[in-house]
């Protein structure tokens, strides 16, 4: 295969070929334990493999069999990741997508800005039909990037890599051409979101509703929040809506439901999701404000909810809606609470 159109240019970064003069960032990444952590290889431990590393991408970008393109950030020409197409079967149109990046250099979406670029060149230049990944399951970063992407988490199969001695599994991820070219959906109008009274016909919809594969450890399944809102008074609950489209579900514990209602009732987000199809078209967020203003107008002064920490937690999205922390905790789960 033939690799043409290089470098790849971003409104922050460089896309091009490796170079020997890249071995030290590359060995700055790579010796790394927070970037190996999840890798299929042990940090590096000494400059040799980096030679070896940037010659091999070389010769496989001359013979075609893959691509590796190293990230150099524009404002500073320093190289700080890299990505690459490989395990091209040019028969059936499809590569495999990897990527690394230095940790300082995470949370700015330089990665999402890359491989965007990369994916481009894939399904544009290359006529590819299908990328795909293979992560480690527990690396959610990893998994959110994909993501946000458009990758669909096809299968998981286990105990399938050994590095360092450590059992891992494998989470596998595709994109096809045809979702990357459609029209995305754009931001979903605030107006146009609604709380709706959950009926019967609603009920078998609703546990088809799922959040995205990186988010399943932190929200319970909607079969089991209505569930236990057949055996809790307080439960007060309600299905999500983007215009006519069922997009998610929300529960609150309401203490002034109960009978008789406690002296100084109390108000919490129980169970809150929007299902995959509609996330990053901020209807959370207006979901959130609605629920925030129905306990408002009950005249309660405080909103509790709460979140199970770790990498990819909506603590940020919460603090985002004013959401702090109050110094409580509930088990593992760390209590946020937002003055009405």
């Amino acid at each position: 295969m033939s690799f043409a159109k290089l470098p790849l240019e971003t409104p922050r970064l460089l896309l091009r070929p490796l170079e020997p003069g890249d071995a030290e960032a590359l060995y700055a990444i790579f010796s790394d334990a927070k970037v190996a952590r999840y890798g299929s290889s042990p940090p590096w431990s000494g400059l040799d493999e980096a030679h070896v590393f940037i010659q091999r991408a070389v010769d496989a970008l001359r013979d075609g069999s893959s691509l590796r393109l190293g990230l150099v950030r524009r404002e500073d020409g320093r190289l700080i990741g890299q990505c690459t197409l490989f395990a091209i079967s040019a028969q059936n149109r499809r590569a495999e997508i990897g990527y690394s990046m230095a940790s300082e250099a995470w949370g700015r979406g330089f990665m999402d800005e890359a491989l965007r670029a990369l994916i481009d060149y894939g399904f544009g230049e290359l006529a590819f039909i299908r990328i795909e990944a293979d992560i480690d399951p527990r690396n959610i970063a990893s998994a959110r990037t994909l993501e946000r992407l458009g990758f669909e988490h096809e299968g998981l199969m286990r105990h399938r890599w050994i590095v360092a001695g450590e059992v891992s599994d494998t989470g596998y991820y595709g994109l096809l051409r045809e979702k990357w070219l459609a029209p995305k959906a754009g931001p979903c109008d605030p107006s146009a979101v609604s709380l709706r009274e959950i009926t019967a016909d609603l009920v078998r919809l609703l546990h088809k509703l799922q959040v995205s594969e990186s988010q399943k450890g932190f929200v319970a399944p909607n079969s089991l929040s209505l569930a236990q809102a057949l055996f809790a008074p307080e439960a007060w609950y309600r299905a999500v809506f983007c215009g006519e489209e069922l997009a998610g579900f929300v529960m609150l514990a309401d203490e002034s439901l109960q009978s008789p209602p406690p002296e100084k009732p109390q108000i919490g987000v129980w169970r809150f999701m929007i299902d995959a199809r509609f996330q990053g078209r901020g209807l959370g967020r207006a979901a959130l404000l609605l629920v925030i203003e129905h306990a408002r107008s009950k005249g309660f002064e405080m909103l509790e909810l709460s979140y199970v920490p770790g990498p990819g937690c909506p603590e940020p999205f919460y603090r985002g809606l004013g959401f702090a922390p109050n110094g409580r905790m509930d088990g593992v789960e760390v209590v946020m609470a937002l003055k009405l």
